[in-house]
């Protein structure tokens, strides 16, 4: 469920020129029968994502963060993975894989730093 929203957080992490709504709202590739980019909820979660992504750099800066980020090829599914378990509306992964678990092995310290940074930084709403 993750790797339409990977794939566009990775475009926007290595294109400083676009933006969300650019690419949700461009037209598509023309062997896709959609009328946008981009799905509604992979919208959503991005924006939700991009909220919350002063945090999630925070908590990957630190030893637990450097941690997962050794072990990860894809640094875009890395932070969709933890806003979902740290700041989505259900708190929790779907589906599975080596990431989910090496993330998982650290959950307690994860909502540890997650607390931590929104107490300090001040929270967007995650609703």
């Amino acid at each position: 469920p993750y790797s339409e929203p990977s794939h566009y957080l990775n475009l926007l992490l290595t294109n400083k020129t676009l933006s969300l709504k650019t690419l949700a709202f461009s037209s598509p590739s023309s062997s896709s029968k959609k009328t946008t980019a981009c799905s509604k909820s992979t919208y959503a979660t991005l924006y939700q994502l991009l909220q919350h992504k002063p945090h999630l750099d925070t908590i990957l800066a630190t030893k637990t963060g450097s941690e997962i980020k050794k072990k990860s090829r894809n640094i875009s599914l890395v932070y969709i993975l933890l806003y979902e378990l740290l700041f989505s509306k259900f708190k929790k992964i779907r589906g599975g894989g080596v990431l989910k678990r090496i993330i998982m092995k650290h959950e307690s310290e994860l909502r540890r730093l997650a607390v931590a940074t929104t107490t300090t930084n001040g929270a967007p709403s995650s609703s």
